[in-house]
């Protein structure tokens, strides 16, 4: 495989796992969000058990695609070895971490949102 190929994949993987990361992250918070509105009794019993259910699943779904994507990409392709990889790994990450952190206080927000 190419060089160039390889730098173009390790900069994909860095944008999915950085995403995959942050949405299953955003999902436990969610989780941990339906809990503590229902405890304020902000929502009712019925509104956090859906909201739980859609969370839990959107982290677990998101987590397990994170593993089988590291999976397939170190170990089937056995892709990642080299600096130059890794170095554009990095940077995809960091590209994408920001615009997460950026976008990070609005989705909060949304989470805690009352209205159905």
């Amino acid at each position: 495989m190419s060089m160039s190929l390889q730098l173009v994949l390790a900069a994909a993987m860095g944008l999915v796992s950085v995403d995959l990361f942050s949405r299953a992250w955003k999902g436990f918070l969610g989780a941990v969000a339906a809990v503590v509105l229902n405890r304020k009794g902000w929502i009712g019993r019925r509104a956090m058990l859906m909201r739980l259910h859609g969370h839990l699943a959107l982290s677990l779904l998101c987590m397990l695609a994170l593993l089988a994507s590291f999976r397939v990409y170190l170990d089937s392709f056995g892709l990642g070895g080299s600096t130059a990889e890794q170095m554009v790994y990095l940077l995809a990450c960091v590209a994408r971490m920001a615009v997460f952190f950026k976008n990070f206080s609005s989705d909060l927000d949304a989470l805690f949102r009352t209205e159905e």
